[in-house]
C-alpha cells in the first residue's frame, strides 16, 4: 500500500496482517491529516481476499470510481484500489504474479517488446530485444535515456516465461512501477507505467489483446481531451500496428501514467483538473453575484 499526500508517496507499507488506520498513535498506521478521524478505518484479511472498512469515520472513505463508505460499510481489495481519507489516498495494490496481465503464450513466442519514453513533450519509440534489455544514461543500455535523473545501468527488462519482469539495478533514484518503488523483480505487463528517476516510459508488447482502441478515442474526445491533429496522429500510428497505449503517448495525448488510468477504467485524475476549473468557477459567480446584489441593495438605500 502507498500512502500519497499532494501527488507524493510519502509511505509505503506492505500489508502482511490486519491494520487500523487513523490519526490517533495508537493505530497500526497513523496519518497526520486534519480531515482522518481518530480511528478512520481498517484493512484486514477476509477469507481467500482483502477488505477495506470504514470504522465510522466523520467524513467517511471515498472509493475511487466507487462509492464513498461510511460506518461498518466495506470494499474488497482487488488488484488496484484507491480509497481517498481526507487529503491523502491509499494505493491499494494486490501483487500476485498468476494475476499479472499476461495472456498464456509459449515461452519462446516473439512478443516484440518495446518502450515508449516521455520527457516533457518529447516522445520516443524504442525497439527492445527479444530477451529485453537494459535502459539507463549513456551509450551502453540496449535504450538510452538522456537524462540527468537516470543512471548510466537503470533498471533491466528481462524476458521472464511468457512475459516479461523489470529489476532496478541500484539507480541512484530508483525505479518505479506505477508509484511502487521496485525492491525485487516484479512482473511488466504489456501497457506498464514505469518511472526511471524523472522520466516516463511505457512498456508494450505484443502478447495480450490491447484495449480497444476506439473506446479510448471515444472517450476521449468526450472528455474535450483529444485535437483533431492528435488523434489523426494517433490513428496513424495504430495504422502502423501500435497498441492503443502506444499511439496515443506517441501522438503527445496522454503521458504513460495517464494512459494506465484509462486503460484501467480510472478516470478520476484525468477529470479532476476540469472538476475543479469549474467548482472555481461556480464559486467566482456565486462571490460576484453576491457583490453585485450587495452594491444594488447600498445604492438603493
Amino acid at each position: 500500500m502507498l500512502v500519497i499526500r499532494d501527488h507524493r508517496v510519502v509511505r509505503e507499507v506492505r500489508l502482511t496482517r490486519a491494520i487500523n488506520i487513523g490519526r490517533l498513535p495508537d493505530n497500526d498506521l497513523v496519518i497526520d491529516d486534519e480531515q482522518v478521524s481518530g480511528h478512520h478505518g481498517r484493512i484486514e484479511r477476509v477469507g481467500p481476499g482483502w477488505r477495506y472498512t470504514d470504522l465510522g469515520s466523520t467524513n467517511g472513505s471515498i472509493v475511487a470510481s466507487g462509492p464513498t463508505l461510511r460506518a461498518h460499510q466495506s470494499v474488497p481489495l482487488e488488484e488496484d484500489v484507491q480509497i481517498l481519507l481526507g487529503a491523502t489516498v491509499l494505493d491499494v495494490r494486490v501483487q500476485d504474479p498468476r494475476r499479472a496481465g499476461e495472456r498464456p503464450a509459449a515461452a519462446g513466442a516473439a512478443l516484440r517488446p518495446r518502450v515508449v519514453v516521455a520527457l516533457g513533450s518529447r516522445r520516443e519509440l524504442c525497439e527492445l530485444p527479444e530477451a529485453g534489455g537494459v535502459l539507463g544514461r549513456g551509450a551502453g543500455p540496449a535504450v538510452a535515456l538522456d537524462h540527468s535523473s537516470v543512471s548510466q545501468r537503470h533498471c533491466e527488462i528481462r524476458r521472464a516465461g511468457a512475459g516479461f519482469e523489470v529489476i532496478d539495478l541500484s539507480s541512484t533514484n530508483g525505479t518505479r512501477l506505477g508509484l511502487r518503488r521496485l525492491d525485487a523483480p516484479a512482473p511488466l505487463p504489456s501497457g506498464s507505467h514505469l518511472i526511471l528517476g524523472e522520466v516516463d516510459v511505457l512498456f508494450v508488447h505484443d502478447a495480450p489483446a490491447p484495449p480497444d482502441a476506439q473506446e479510448a478515442l471515444d472517450a476521449l474526445r468526450r472528455r474535450g481531451r483529444i485535437t483533431r491533429a492528435q488523434e489523426a496522429s494517433a490513428r496513424r500510428e495504430l495504422s502502423r500496428g501500435r497498441t492503443a497505449g502506444e499511439a496515443l503517448v506517441l501522438a503527445g495525448v496522454l503521458t504513460p501514467g495517464e494512459w494506465v488510468e484509462v486503460a484501467t477504467g480510472r478516470q478520476s485524475t484525468i477529470e479532476e483538473p476540469r472538476r475543479q476549473r469549474g467548482l472555481r468557477v461556480a464559486v467566482l459567480a456565486a462571490v460576484l453575484a453576491g457583490l453585485v446584489a450587495a452594491l444594488a441593495w447600498a445604492l438603493a438605500g
